[in-house]
Parts: C-alpha cells; sequence; structure tokens
C-alpha cells in the first residue's frame, strides 16, 4: 500500500452557457439566504423549479428559508411519487454554524441526525427513479473552508466531510448521474457561491466534480501519493507519546482492526486500555462447555467452527422451527464475546490495565454521563482511538433508515459524544475511517459519508488539540479482520477487484503514524498504483512517482502539479522547529533568508531528481514571513519551466488567523531561478590552515545586531572565530544548541550554519549600515541531500566591491558560493 494525503490544489473554473430551459430543479435550502439566490438565477437560464425546507435541517438561528416546510419524510412521498427532478441542489450543508468560534463538542454535532434523516429520504426514492431513467443530477454545498476541511478552520463545519464522502458513494453507484460538491469559505459572497454553483450544474463536461471556493480563488481535491511504505512517515521508529498509568479510551476496542492496535501499543507501553464496545458478554465457557480457561484463548478457529455446527445442531433438535439467521445473532454475541475476552487477557498479559464496557456511543445522553464521570475520576484522555463502525453493503434502493442512520450516527454522533474526554493533556487522536469516503463503493454510500467525517474532523481536532498527534485513517479492506470479512462486504469488494490488506501490513502502517512527532500528515488514506479506475473516478491522483521524491526534511509532499510544474508544500511546526523562534526581527519571529534557500534546494531535489551541482539565479526575498510560533504555517514551492525552457521556483503562503481560517490572499515570499551545471567537477576547496594570520574579534557582535532591531537567539549564534588574511576574513562558525536532530529528513545545510556565514558579512565595509539580506545574484550548491553540516568556515573577500561569501565545512570543501549579495534595511 501507498500512502495517499489529501490536498486543495487551485485551480481555473470554466466558463460555460447557462441552458437549463425545461430542466425540473429542486432547491432543499439552506437557512442563509443561498436557496433564494439560486432560484433567481435557475429560473433566468429556462429552469422548472421548486424549493422546499426539510424541518429536521432548520437551526433555530435560521435567518431565511425559502419554499414550502416540510418532514423528511413527507419529502421522500413526494419525490417517490410526484415529477422526478433533474437535479437536486442539496443546500442544508451551507448554513453557518451558529457560534463559528466553539471548538469541536457535543453541541456540535446536534444537526448531524437531522442531517443523515434528509440525505436518506432524499436520495432513496431519487436513487430508484434516477436509475431506472438513466441520468439525473446532485448537487451538495458545504461551508468548511473553501478547501474541502483541509485547513481545520474553526468556523467550518465538520460535517461538510459527511456530505462529500455520500456523493462521491452516490456517483460510484449510480454512474450515470451527475454529482456536485461545492465547498466555500466563510468569506466568499453569497452571489459568488450561488454563480459557481450555477456554472458546475450548468456544466456538461464531468461526471462528478468537487469544487472549493476561498477568496477569488478556486480548488479542486487531489490525492498526493507520500509514502511508499510506513518507514517513509518522519519519525516512523520514534515511540507513543504515553506513559505507563495513562489512560488510552478505544471505541470499537474489544475486536477487529481496533482491537489489534490495541495490542500492538499495549506491547510498547503498558497502559490503562478503556475498551468500548456494543457487544454484551456472555459467559463464553458456559456457552460452549469448555472449562478450561487456556483452552478457550487459543481454540483453533477449526475447533470453533466445530462447536458452532454442533450447537445448531442440538438448538435445532430441541426447536425444528430454528432458522438459520436466528442462529447466527445467537452464535454472533457468542464468538463476539469470545474476540472481548482474547483482546482483554492478551492486553492484560502484557502488565496493561484493560476494562470493557458495554456502551452505545450513539446515545448521547449516556455517553456524555460516561465522559463527565472518566474526566471527573481520571481526568482527560490521553489518547483516543475511534474505531467504532458499523457498514452493511447494500445497494441505495434496499437500504433502510435505520441501518442508514446507524452507520452514520457511530462515526459523527460517537465521535462528538465523547469529545469532552479531550483536554491539553491529549496526546494522541486516531480515528478509522475508509478508502469508502475517499472514493465512494457502491452499497456504501452511508458508510462513505460517515467515513469522510472523519477526514474534516481530524483537521479541526488538530488545530483544537494542537498539543496532539491528530491521525485519520482512511483504511483499505482488511484481509483478515474488520468489516470487510463479511461475507456481503467481502463479495462487493471482490467483484470491483479490490486489493486487501494483510493484517502485518495494516499494523507497521498504524504503529508508523502513531510514532511519528510530525503533526504532517493529519489524514492518510491507504491505496496502491493500478487501483481499477472505476474505484477512482471520483477523485484526482497526483502521479504515483510522486511517493518516491528525494524528500527533505522541509518537503512534507511533493507532486506533479501540470505539465512541466511541480509542487512542494512544507508546514512549519512550533514543536519541530522551535529553534526558528531564534530568530527575531523588532520582537517578531521572522523566517531566516537561509530558510528560503534550503526550500529551494530540497524543492530542486525532490521535483527534479538528483541535479548534482546547480546554481540559483536572481534569488530574490519579495515578501517576508512572520511566525506566530503556537500556530502552524503552510508554506508552498512551485517549480515552473517557462516558454524559455528556463526552471522559475517561487515560495509563498496563504495567511492564517488564530481560529486556523485562511486570508484568501496568497503571499509571494521569494522566487530564483533554478540552473544545473554542465560538465561538473568537483567541488573547490578553501585553505582552512590558520598558520601566520591575524585575528579579528568577534567580541560585541550580537550586540551590533540587536541595534539594527535583529536578535539572534542560541539557533543562530556563534562565529567562534575570525582571522585575517589581506582583504579575505576566514570565519569559523557552529550552529547554535537550538538546532535538534530533524526525524523529518535530510537537508542540504543546516539553516543555522547557513544564516552565520551570511552574518559574516558584518566584516565587510559595505555591510556596516546593517539589514537583511534580500537578493543573490548567483548561489551555486556545491553539497547534496544529506551534507548538511553543523560546523564549518565562512569566507569573505572584504576588497570585492559587491557583497559574497563562500561557506565550506570543516575541511575546506565549498557547500556554497553567494556571490553579489544585496543587504536591505529592516523597514523596507
Amino acid at each position: 500500500m501507498i500512502g495517499l494525503i489529501p490536498t486543495a490544489t487551485p485551480v481555473a473554473l470554466r466558463e460555460v452557457r447557462h441552458d437549463l430551459a425545461g430542466r425540473r430543479v429542486l432547491v432543499i435550502g439552506d437557512c442563509d439566504g443561498l436557496a433564494g439566490a439560486m432560484l433567481a438565477r435557475l429560473s433566468a437560464a429556462g429552469a422548472h423549479t421548486e424549493a422546499v425546507m426539510v424541518r429536521e435541517t432548520v437551526r433555530p438561528y435560521a435567518s431565511s428559508h425559502r419554499g414550502q416546510l416540510l418532514a423528511a419524510e413527507e419529502l421522500a412521498v413526494r419525490l417517490t411519487s410526484g415529477p422526478l427532478p433533474d437535479w437536486v441542489l442539496f443546500l442544508p450543508g451551507f448554513t453557518a454554524r451558529a457560534r463559528p468560534a466553539q471548538a469541536f463538542r457535543p453541541e456540535e454535532g446536534l444537526y448531524a441526525g437531522g442531517m443523515t434523516r434528509t440525505l436518506f429520504h432524499t436520495l432513496s426514492p431519487l436513487g430508484r427513479r434516477w436509475l431506472e431513467r438513466g441520468a439525473g443530477g446532485f448537487a451538495v454545498v458545504t461551508r468548511a473552508d473553501g478547501r474541502f476541511g483541509l485547513t481545520g478552520a474553526r468556523p467550518g463545519d465538520p460535517l461538510a466531510g459527511l456530505l462529500h464522502g455520500t456523493v462521491r458513494a452516490l456517483h460510484a453507484e449510480l454512474p450515470m448521474i451527475r454529482t456536485v460538491a461545492l465547498d466555500v469559505g466563510p468569506s466568499v459572497p453569497l452571489d459568488v457561491v450561488a454563480d459557481r454553483l450555477l456554472d458546475l450544474v450548468s456544466d456538461t463536461s464531468h461526471g462528478h466534480v468537487e469544487r472549493g471556493l476561498a477568496g477569488s480563488q478556486a480548488y479542486a481535491t487531489t490525492l498526493v501519493p507520500a509514502f511508499e511504505q510506513p518507514a517513509d512517515i518522519p519519525g516512523a521508529e520514534g515511540r507513543l507519546p504515553l506513559e505507563r498509568g495513562d489512560t488510552v479510551l478505544a471505541t470499537g476496542g474489544g475486536r477487529g482492526v481496533t482491537a489489534r492496535v490495541v495490542r500492538m501499543m499495549a506491547e510498547e507501553v503498558p497502559c490503562r486500555y478503556l475498551l468500548l464496545g456494543t457487544t454484551k458478554l456472555v459467559d463464553v465457557k458456559a456457552a460452549l462447555g469448555v472449562g478450561d480457561r487456556d483452552e478457550l484463548l487459543h481454540m483453533p478457529a477449526e475447533e470453533l467452527e466445530a462447536h458452532k455446527r454442533r450447537q445448531f445442531a442440538a438448538m435445532r433438535r430441541d426447536n425444528p422451527t430454528l432458522l438459520p439467521p436466528a442462529f447466527e445473532r445467537h452464535w454472533a454475541r457468542i464468538s463476539n464475546s469470545l474476540e472481548v475476552l482474547r483482546t482483554l487477557t492478551h492486553v492484560r498479559d502484557l502488565g496493561a490495565r484493560a476494562e470493557y464496557l458495554c456502551l452505545d456511543i450513539t446515545d448521547g445522553h449516556a455517553t456524555r454521563r460516561f465522559a463527565d464521570e472518566l474526566v471527573r475520576t481520571s481526568g482527560p484522555v490521553q489518547a483516543l482511538l475511534h474505531g467504532a463502525g458499523v457498514e452493511t453493503s447494500k445497494n441505495l434502493c434496499r437500504k433502510t433508515q435505520d441501518s442508514w442512520e446507524r452507520t452514520v450516527a457511530v462515526k459523527t454522533a460517537g465521535l462528538y459524544n465523547l469529545s469532552p474526554v479531550l483536554g491539553d493533556e491529549t496526546r494522541l487522536i486516531m480515528l478509522f475511517g475508509s478508502a469508502a469516503g475517499t472514493y465512494g463503493n457502491p452499497g456504501q454510500i452511508d458508510y462513505a459519508g460517515a467515513s469522510e467525517f472523519l477526514t474534516t474532523a481530524a483537521y479541526r481536532l488538530a488545530a483544537d488539540f494542537p498539543a496532539a498527534r491528530v491521525r485519520s485513517v482512511a483504511w483499505p479492506a482488511w484481509a483478515e479482520v474488520g468489516m470487510a470479512v463479511r461475507p456481503s462486504s467481502r463479495a462487493a469488494l471482490e467483484q470491483r477487484d479490490v486489493r486487501f490488506m494483510e493484517v502485518s501490513e495494516g499494523l507497521d502502517w498504524a504503529g508508523a503514524l502513531l510514532r511519528s512527532p510530525s503533526r504532517v500528515p493529519v489524514c492518510v488514506s491507504l491505496g496502491y498504483e493500478g487501483m481499477p479506475p472505476e474505484a477512482t473516478a471520483t477523485r484526482e491522483t497526483a502521479p504515483w512517482r510522486s511517493a518516491r521524491a528525494n524528500r527533505g526534511n522541509l518537503v512534507d509532499l511533493c507532486s506533479e502539479a501540470g505539465p512541466g510544474r511541480w509542487e512542494v508544500r512544507w508546514t512549519y511546526q512550533p514543536e519541530l522547529d522551535a529553534a526558528l523562534a531564534d530568530h527575531q526581527v523588532d520582537g517578531n519571529v521572522r523566517v531566516p533568508f537561509a530558510l528560503f534557500i534550503e526550500l529551494m534546494c530540497q524543492t530542486a531535489s525532490a521535483c527534479l531528481g538528483d541535479l548534482g551541482a546547480f546554481t540559483l539565479r536572481a534569488l530574490r526575498m519579495h515578501q517576508p514571513l512572520t511566525l506566530a510560533p503556537e500556530r502552524p504555517r503552510d508554506l508552498r514551492a512551485v517549480i515552473a519551466r517557462t516558454a524559455e525552457g528556463t526552471l522559475r521556483v517561487g515560495v509563498e503562503s496563504s495567511p492564517i488567523r488564530p481560529d486556523h481560517s485562511w486570508v484568501p490572499v496568497t503571499l509571494q515570499h521569494a522566487s530564483a531561478e533554478i540552473e544545473p551545471l554542465t560538465g561538473q567537477k568537483p567541488a573547490p576547496r578553501i585553505d582552512v590552515a590558520l598558520k601566520g594570520l591575524e585575528p579579528v574579534s568577534v567580541d560585541h557582535l550580537q550586540e551590533r545586531f540587536a541595534a539594527n532591531g535583529i536578535v539572534y537567539g542560541p539557533a543562530f549564534r556563534e562565529i567562534v572565530s575570525c582571522w585575517r588574511d589581506g582583504a579575505l576574513r576566514l570565519a569559523q562558525v557552529r550552529a547554535g544548541a537550538g538546532w535538534k536532530a530533524d526525524v523529518r529528513g535530510r537537508s542540504f545545510f543546516d539553516i543555522g550554519l547557513l544564516d552565520l556565514s551570511l552574518q559574516t558579512l558584518v566584516f565587510h565595509p559595505g555591510a556596516r549600515h546593517g539589514g537583511l539580506p534580500t537578493a543573490v545574484e548567483e548561489l551555486i550548491v556545491h553539497t547534496e541531500l544529506g551534507g548538511s553540516r553543523s560546523e564549518g568556515w565562512a569566507l569573505v573577500d572584504t576588497g570585492a566591491e559587491k557583497l559574497g561569501v563562500t561557506l565550506a565545512d570543516s575541511a575546506g570543501r565549498v557547500m556554497a558560493q553567494i556571490r553579489n549579495l544585496e543587504l536591505t534595511a529592516r523597514e523596507s
């Protein structure tokens, strides 16, 4: 399996002709006025329109609604026997949250049930009739962040993921209908939303399309292959952030996939494992007539199957009317109880505490009472594994309301109801989703929506609990455990030629994700190259070779973004990048010029392969980047081949507000041209012998920098010594103590050392007025990825008219030559 990460990529919107003459369009309204705006536009385009408002989706603070007010069941009756709409615009997801600043808490999930019920009563009758006709259209509008919830912005609604997964699975099951998912950010004007939705509905060039709107920019979602194997995850060889005595709460933890992960965790850290499930335990020894506990726990599957056959025969003799389905329900209680017993015993044998509680986490009152009592007696949990799930693979027309609502509620309401157990002490959150939500599977529309909800929920939780490692995994079908082993599910997947994942591989992925200290990735979907095209038709996937990029510590994602265009993404993480706080200008943490240089070098290596020595030309800082030490920040580096054939690299970002929403602008921070060197020779060397050289004082350098508003902490200090050889100044530099080993990978340069080499320009008379480096005419890179050194030499020619510096390692081997550098006063 390969680990893929979802990302939002900018796209251009198509201009289309709005001709819906004669089309019948049903608008299921929102509470914020979008329905009214759409009705006017649809009528102008020639459509026959009707608007309804479903009572279950009306929120108490509703400011506007259009059309007749109906219950969900009344809508189902109308859709079953009334005129069949060509398009249904499902707009309840556009309604804004009542308290946009509120964190992830149970109150946020109050509207999930009404949304779920309305979806069922809308899609169930429509699916049957659209299937008979062979055509139809269904569009949803959500208000997450304009990037499908991938930012974790607090004003957004995590329930948007429920609608995204539902629409994908709807198209997978009914590929003859057209489907649209439009996600919008909070600042997008209502009229713009209505115009773009009309464009997407009128555009006949697609079967399924997903678009996001944030500011004036449109986005699509792309799955980027990031990890070829679990070991590629940064810090995969680390340890769990847990200690003996910590509390780990696991829903669905007694059986199946979650139980296997709990066992793996207990082997490393003997915590208190509190397992929740819906299995009402029975006396397995009495039920099977086995007196020996060890015999019961280690009973082979063949022997257990023999017990099952004998028990069915005995019960059939006592009750000739007993049917196999009734017996299967009876036997399930026994086999499930045995599996829970085995899990508890295994965990306890490892020296950990293990408890099992039968609790329906969709019961809000009971679950919140449990959560409140747990927090009162033990405090917030240190880890939450949300692995509970219900899935019944049936075509849309055969699904029942009860099974649909139950399937969705376990993932959605279950997580909301348990959220009070989370707090500042929580260090680990893992949500168990499914590839059904990533791509959409026929027969699993409800399960796909529930699983994709976990993606948007994970990004929100990562924003709300920054001290925790938050992971959402869209698992493929496991080969030996979990819901996919049931005959109905397995048959549906085998019919689509879907590959199953071995348990050992799944545990390797789970272990790597749980042990990695990096915030990235929050969400991983596991897939494989060569997946059936019909199984992946709803998603764009970057080239699979993206996972094989030469990845350094500033490359979280690397992908081809079009012909002659590549993109790299890196997330500043306050925990792993704390050393950057030692680079301050006027009291603010500012990204050093050296980091932009390193990011450009790593981008070239990741996107273009091993270049050998290369040159960055016309390197320029356009806009400085100030960091908020407590908040992550995403940087994008884009390489594009120009019409003249040159390679341009640019670094950009979007500002992030305290509520984690993105300001809808793009800031250009730095740019350069990349030029591989031809006829490469061994790297030059400089003479670092000090004999006969005259020492130069390095005292009070920090005071000189501070007088110009530039304060360097320990990570950017230590010009150890300086020596004079005529006009040359040879400085010994050593990266400060603030830098820690980076689990995310290798680098070309130690950023602290590279910045120190630029600081040595203080010895050049042309730098006497101070300032920060903002432009370089030519920077020749002689080192390679992994060639970083923490100490070396910086050579400055004070007799040269223009500023320049050569950085070499301790032995004098040149790592970089920086020529014609410009300094700019910080006020500029």
